[in-house]
């Protein structure tokens, strides 16, 4: 049926299914209406769908256009667009006979960013840019199991990592050609000439393993080491089969609660995934932003989690910390709220001139059995 994202009964079936309101329902079907009897809205809707389950460029149709044409609107159709993007993922996930009570709980991605939306603006509404997540959730590959959403994958991290074949120990090192500053954190090559930057060197061959060693807590470190591949085994590397972990906001996060989450994961992903021989799950965040560790008091929920797994450096993404923390990619120091320590912290960081990172982490897959034993951390 064409225009199915927006044809009344859909849109009340999506609704009822992602926990949308009865309130923020009339308000999508309202919109829908009207955009269905203007030709012109019509035309310009049709494509921002395309785009996202499509082809999928950041700004086409441009923004300034669709405010235009549709004012505050805008932000309403992209809940209507986004709320679509469940029926692809139940259409995918059924058709795996994936049970129907985690394809329920999968589908809350629409019902997350309404929640956000009116935290920051007290209205109905969606920030365009999250569209580039639901065109990644369209393939249905997304399962929110316990607290945590696992997507199978290739990993992409820029690094290399080897276990000791006797007593386990893993050491991760940078692919060639990284820039890290004098602390180990990665710069953009734009900035590669600046004082005191250097390069990441990796050598492999058939007796070693020599180059630049990420440190578990979260750095490069300048000092390259050697590793005897008689005494070590390469375990995951760029392009290998993982589990990337997402974390959905609002919940609590405690041991206890996350290995419920890993375990239901393991058991989930070789029934339903079985081509997916998954190595490791992996995270990308300002979650596992080491400087989380300076600002929070050590038995916080966030620096614990930190320590659970092997912390790797990424580049800044300082903008997207700023949202998840505070709605938005840019603040106001004198005006953003402090009402939670979290918040008072990061406030305090960027008031002391502190610039903000991001973060990666891993677990190997052989590891699970001892998470909440901070498993390399204390080797």
């Amino acid at each position: 049926m064409p225009d199915l994202f927006l044809d009344p009964e859909n849109i009340r079936e999506l609704c009822a299914y992602c926990g949308i309101t009865s309130e923020d329902q009339v308000a999508l079907l309202g919109l829908a209406a009207h955009i269905s009897s203007h030709p012109d809205l019509l035309e310009l809707a049709r494509r921002v769908h395309h785009n996202t389950y499509s082809t999928w460029k950041a700004d086409d149709p441009p923004t300034p256009i669709l405010e235009t044409a549709f004012g505050e609107q805008a932000a309403v159709l992209y809940v209507l667009i986004g709320l679509d993007g469940m029926r692809l993922i139940r259409a995918a996930q059924a058709k795996r006979g994936v049970p129907a009570a985690i394809t329920k709980a999968s589908c809350d991605a629409p019902a997350v960013g309404l929640r956000r939306y009116r935290r920051l603006c007290g209205k109905i509404g969606m920030d365009r840019w999250v569209l580039g997540w639901f065109h990644y959730l369209m393939g249905g590959d997304l399962y929110r199991l316990g607290r945590l959403q696992f997507i199978p994958r290739a990993y992409e991290a820029h690094i290399v990592v080897y276990e000791h074949k006797r007593s386990g120990h893993v050491q991760a090192f940078a692919v060639p050609g990284q820039h890290f500053d004098t602390d180990g954190y990665p710069i953009n090559d734009a900035q590669h000439l600046n004082d005191g930057v250097w390069t990441s060197e990796l050598h492999e061959d058939e007796d070693i393993v020599s180059g630049t060693p990420i440190s578990p807590h979260g750095m490069a470190l300048r000092q390259p080491i050697t590793l005897k591949l008689a005494e070590w085994s390469r375990v995951l590397g760029n392009g290998d089969p993982v589990l990337e972990m997402h974390i959905p906001d609002n919940d609590p996060i405690t041991i206890d609660i996350l290995r419920d989450s890993f375990a239901q994961a393991a058991a989930f992903f070789p029934r339903y995934y079985p081509e997916c021989v998954y190595k490791a799950f992996v995270c990308e965040s300002w979650m596992f932003n080491t400087q989380l560790q300076d600002m929070l008091p050590d038995q916080s929920s966030l620096v614990q989690f930190q320590k659970q797994g092997y912390l790797i450096p990424q580049l800044a993404e300082p903008e997207y910390m700023l949202y998840f923390i505070f709605g938005r990619k840019q603040v106001d120091l004198t005006t953003a709220p402090r009402n939670t320590t979290l918040r008072r912290a990061v406030i305090a960081h960027l008031e002391a001139g502190q610039s903000l990172r991001n973060g990666g982490w891993f677990l190997l897959k052989q590891d699970l059995p001892h998470f909440g034993q901070q498993p390399y951390m204390n080797k």
